[in-house]
């Protein structure tokens, strides 16, 4: 079956004919080629130090810029590191023809070597038309593995700008805030203070940090210390988010009024969406969605803070 798989991808590379169905079986075994401990994996450990390091060192500078404006650092900070990710991605996606020869694939099973091999050998050939179908599929294992990374990358971005917030006021890793606290199997960014994992009654609040909340906040921990207050921190509204407030479903708005979940996002969303949720309210009047329309209302009125008043409440509860 292997060298069927890889008489196909040489075929694909020299230009004939390559039938739908072994279209689909060459994706497939590509796969390792480029994923898990494959090329893109590879290629990105190279930039990814570089681009944590620009971050870390425009966050630091930030600091001293948003001073006594906690709106404006997290806003600034979630647009400065969404370009630095996404810059640092692109430079990489158009040098990756350039580097893809590099790439020894130690950690590549046999078949999956040989492939790489394959590939390899037609990036650098003198035929002008393979060494243009090497480059398109190395693209094309490129996009899809960008697509995760961009994610991820927004997710590790939105936890950086709140521990740099957090930083910003004083408060200490390990001392005055934990994080990763783990209780029963369920994980929660943040804690104030700082816990060992399982202490749950040492916790004063419980932070989870999203880019948009369109899922449910990793915040199950806090429900089974009723004490602690919670936090669903959002980049809902900064100009590096593509979401809002508006994304958030009244059942789940409704379950974060219920687990008295308090909602962080900037000043601006903050009112933009209790704007949003008197106009749902007043649209769903007399309807059976009009419950849970009340409910979220009833949430962000009561529970949505901005960064500036989160960042005075968890320094209270950190010196507390």
């Amino acid at each position: 079956m292997n060298n069927n798989i890889e008489n196909i991808l040489q075929a694909l590379l020299a230009g004939e004919a390559v039938s739908n169905a072994e279209h689909v079986v060459l994706k497939d075994a590509l796969k390792p080629v480029f994923f898990g401990k494959g090329f893109m994996t590879w290629a990105r450990n190279e930039k990814r130090d570089e681009i944590k390091e620009n971050i870390i060192s425009e966050g630091n500078s930030l600091i001293y810029s948003a001073k006594n404006d906690a709106n404006a650092l997290i806003d600034s900070f979630a647009s400065m590191a969404s370009e630095l990710n996404q810059g640092g991605q692109l430079n990489l996606f158009y040098d990756l023809y350039k580097i893809f020869p590099k790439f020894q694939g130690e950690a590549l099973k046999a078949k999956d070597a040989k492939l790489l091999s394959i590939i390899k050998d037609a990036l650098q050939s003198e035929e002008k038309d393979a060494k243009a179908r090497a480059t398109m599929l190395i693209a094309l294992y490129a996009e899809s593995s960008n697509s995760q990374s961009r994610k991820s990358s927004a997710g590790n971005a939105a936890e950086q700008a709140i521990e740099l917030l957090m930083r910003s006021i004083g408060l200490v890793k390990g001392e005055t805030y934990g994080t990763q606290f783990i209780y029963q199997g369920s994980n929660t960014d943040f804690v104030i203070p700082y816990a060992e994992s399982g202490d749950i009654n040492s916790v004063s609040a419980f932070i989870a940090v999203q880019v948009s909340t369109n899922d449910r906040a990793r915040l199950s921990s806090s429900e089974l210390h009723r004490g602690a207050k919670r936090y669903l921190c959002s980049l809902n509204g900064c100009n590096a988010s593509s979401k809002s407030t508006k994304d958030i479903g009244d059942d789940l708005a409704a379950g974060y009024l219920d687990n008295e979940t308090h909602y962080v996002v900037i000043e601006r969303e903050r009112l933009a969406a209790i704007e949003d949720a008197e106009r749902r309210l007043e649209k769903a009047e007399g309807t059976p969605r009009a419950v849970n329309a009340k409910r979220r209302l009833k949430w962000l009125k009561a529970y949505a803070i901005n960064y500036e008043e989160f960042a005075r409440q968890i320094k209270q509860l950190a010196n507390e």
